[in-house]
């Protein structure tokens, strides 16, 4: 049987992968494919280097340049969120409302020009699936965790 340490790094490391690789992935997606963007600007004038746009075939261009970070970012987002309302009763109700409330949010505040970017029902899905995905990912942990805690 495991120690309870045990248990708590595990835990630790399961959560902490989650949020931190696909943030990470994503963040280095959003820089590799698209270029010339805000953040590379930014980084380029902090760190004095400039980035290069990595040429792809056109369809793996087009995933990985219209959904591929957001979908990675609303994975990441549903891990953090989680940890956040860990010890609400609705925790799962609780995390997929907060996330499609945020997404929802971003996707409008594109469509009105107040937030950067362009709105697209496809990325509220995408998103939507992602959240689901780290949600199902969650609860499988957290049954497998609580039935070798038995």
């Amino acid at each position: 049987m495991k120690s309870e340490n045990t248990r708590r790094c595990i835990r630790f490391l399961f959560y902490g992968i989650n949020i931190v690789l696909p943030l990470l992935i994503g963040g280095a997606v959003y820089i590799a494919v698209l270029g010339d963007t805000y953040i590379t600007g930014f980084i380029s004038r902090i760190v004095g280097i400039q980035f290069r746009q990595i040429v792809l075939p056109a369809w793996l261009e087009y995933i990985a340049r219209n959904f591929l970070s957001d979908f990675l970012w609303a994975y990441s987002l549903a891990f953090a969120l989680s940890i956040l309302f860990r010890y609400s009763r609705r925790n799962t109700m609780i995390v997929l409302g907060t996330s499609l409330f945020f997404i929802v949010t971003i996707e409008l505040l594109q469509k009105t020009r107040a937030f950067s970017g362009t709105f697209d029902v496809i990325d509220i899905l995408l998103e939507s699936i992602a959240i689901l995905l780290a949600l199902f990912f969650i609860k499988l942990f957290e049954e497998v965790h609580n039935e070798k805690r038995n």
